[in-house]
């Protein structure tokens, strides 16, 4: 045995590297890499996607406060094999809007692949919508409009999302819709969208009270 002097120890810019390290396990075995070297992302492009997913998991928050983490908390550019030391949060924009683009084809890639990964039947799905507003005025954002707001943000305009998921909880689709859209009103549009993959067995749909009208 040898002592040590407990004063003479010093940190030198520690970084977090569990959950980091459990995260990325399953952000390999769920293949992003692989759908995202498909899709044409260079290497660069592949580790702020990365992060950009993995920041939203393990520290959510704003591009500006993601790239922050990368900086000065996270040990996850070790993991991966490189420098987010400089990185800036424009980055992170950029990289998101390139995600955004290969959405339907991102979501119906991981839908299969958990598909396998867990034996999942996908017999009963569950589908709602919620809104979030927006701070600023969003004049380019065709889909930012005035609504009912569930944050009851009445004098910002609002977006509109609709999920589908499993029984399991497994995310199948999402849509950004216009701010002003009704519930009721999505549901047509959300059954055409899944059957595209579910045509060949029956499924059951679970809907809320605000989706239930009497058309529907």
């Amino acid at each position: 045995y040898e002592q040590v002097s407990l004063s003479s120890i010093a940190n030198h810019h520690p970084r977090s590297i569990g959950a980091e390290h459990i995260a990325l396990s399953m952000y390999r075995e769920l293949g992003f890499d692989g759908m995202f070297r498909q899709l044409g992302f260079n290497a660069k492009q592949m580790n702020d996607a990365s992060l950009s997913i993995l920041g939203r998991m393990l520290e959510p928050g704003s591009e500006h406060a993601t790239a922050e983490w990368a900086r000065s908390q996270t040990g996850l550019g070790d993991l991966l094999g490189t420098d987010f030391s400089r990185l800036s949060h424009n980055a992170l924009y950029r990289i998101t809007d390139q995600i955004y683009k290969h959405k339907e084809v991102l979501e119906q890639m991981l839908r299969e692949t958990e598909r396998s990964i867990f034996n999942l039947e996908e017999s009963i799905f569950l589908y709602d919508l919620t809104n979030t507003y927006l701070e600023g005025t969003a004049p380019a954002n065709s889909k930012a409009r005035f609504g009912h707001s569930k944050e009851k943000r009445y004098d910002c305009r609002l977006l509109t999302l609709g999920l589908v998921i499993d029984d399991k909880g497994f995310p199948k689709r999402s849509k950004v819709l216009e701010g002003s859209v009704s519930e009721p009103s999505t549901l047509q549009q959300m059954i055409d969208y899944l059957i595209q993959d579910e045509a060949k067995q029956p499924v059951t749909v679970i809907i809320d009270a605000g989706i239930s009208s009497e058309d529907n």
